[in-house]
C-alpha cells in the first residue's frame, strides 16, 4: 500500500512540475514574440508549487530527509537516536494534524470565492494544505511504527 501510495505521489509531483515549467515556459515564448501571455498562468504555476510543497513534504518524511537538526543526534548512542526519532516523528504527527484540523476551518470560509484569474474556487489551492498534512502525518506515523517496532524488538 505504501508503496503504491509513494508512486501516486512521485508521478503527481513529476506532473505538475512538468506542467508548471511548461506553461512557464510557453508564457515567456508568448510574451517575447507575440507580447501577450497566457490569464491565469502565474496564478496556475502558484497553486502547482504550494501543491507540491504540501505533498512533496511527506515523501520526504518517508525517506528521513524532512528537515530536522541531527548534528546533535548523531553523536548519540542508537538506542537514543532511535528514542529521539520517536519523539520527532510524535511532535510531527501533532504539528501535521493540527495543520489538518485548522486549515479546515480556513478552507470552510473559502467556499463563496472564486480566486482572481482562473476563477477556480478559493478552497482548491488550500486544500493543498490538509491533504499534504494528512499525507505528512501518516508518513510519520509509519516511521514511528517502524522505528518503535526496531525498539521493541530490541534490535537497535
Amino acid at each position: 500500500m505504501d508503496a503504491l501510495l509513494s508512486k501516486l505521489i512521485n508521478y503527481f509531483l513529476i506532473a505538475s512540475l512538468l506542467i508548471a515549467s511548461f506553461v512557464i515556459f510557453l508564457n515567456v515564448i508568448l510574451r517575447y514574440f507575440f507580447n501577450s501571455g497566457v490569464v491565469g498562468s502565474e496564478e496556475l504555476v502558484r497553486y502547482l508549487i504550494i501543491w507540491n510543497i504540501f505533498i512533496g513534504g511527506s515523501s520526504l518524511v518517508l525517506s528521513g530527509e524532512h528537515l530536522s537538526m541531527d548534528a546533535f543526534i548523531k553523536q548519540c548512542p542508537e538506542k537514543i537516536k532511535v528514542v529521539m526519532n520517536l519523539m520527532i516523528y510524535l511532535i510531527g504527527i501533532v504539528f501535521s494534524f493540527a495543520l489538518v484540523v485548522y486549515s479546515a476551518g480556513v478552507i470552510e470560509k473559502l467556499t463563496m470565492s472564486n480566486t482572481p484569474a482562473l476563477q477556480i474556487p478559493s478552497y482548491i489551492p488550500y486544500l493543498a494544505i490538509p491533504i499534504g498534512s494528512l499525507l505528512t502525518a501518516l508518513r510519520y506515523m509509519h516511521r514511528f511504527y517502524l522505528d518503535g517496532r526496531l525498539l521493541v524488538r530490541g534490535e537497535v
